[in-house]
């Protein structure tokens, strides 16, 4: 009696999983150029944008030959803060959040959160820093629409920059 209980303890168990989309493919969005200076600081760091960043989701989609009524959802996968010749460090970033948003949108937070970084999380120095993709569920709204805009928010800095740079911004969104 027990094995059958434990029997259809399991099985109900494992039929409720759901299964995870797999991905389709991957939209890579890379070199999205950024500038920080000495003027940031602990108590004010700015919302950064990205004005007019052109996924090209939809000629994507059809050099894949799918339609976009064959996607189940649009998510963050992975992206990278970078110094291009490392000759600086990003030792002065605390927290970062990069957040998409609709064409024309630049208000203080607007959007949907897309990637974060958080040094409790990974005590990284150096020249680049990978951001975690946040969880959510679908942002096709965003990436399917052209020339939406990104915000980099510099949200906790340990420090001052210690110069004017550039940082760059690559990232990757996986088709569902």
């Amino acid at each position: 009696m027990k094995q059958i209980a434990v029997f259809l303890f399991l099985a109900i168990v494992f039929s409720s999983c759901k299964k995870e989309d797999t991905s389709l493919f991957t939209i890579p969005v890379t070199n999205l150029r950024f500038e920080v200076n000495p003027t940031y600081n602990e108590f004010n760091s700015p919302d950064i944008p990205i004005n007019n960043v052109n996924f090209n989701a939809l000629a994507l989609l059809d050099a894949q030959g799918i339609d976009t009524s064959g996607i189940n959802s649009i998510r963050p996968r992975l992206a990278r803060i970078y110094l291009p010749f490392g000759d600086n460090n990003l030792d002065f970033i605390k927290e970062i959040a990069v957040r998409i948003c609709l064409p024309g949108d630049n208000r203080p937070s607007c959007g949907q959160e897309v990637f974060w970084y958080d040094e409790d999380f990974e005590n990284k120095k150096g020249a680049e820093h990978q951001l975690f993709g946040s969880n959510v569920d679908d942002i096709r709204e965003f990436v399917l629409t052209n020339n939406v805009n990104i915000q980099v928010q510099l949200t906790r800095l340990w420090r001052r920059p210690d110069a004017t740079f550039d940082i760059f911004l690559d990232m990757e969104f996986d088709i569902r």
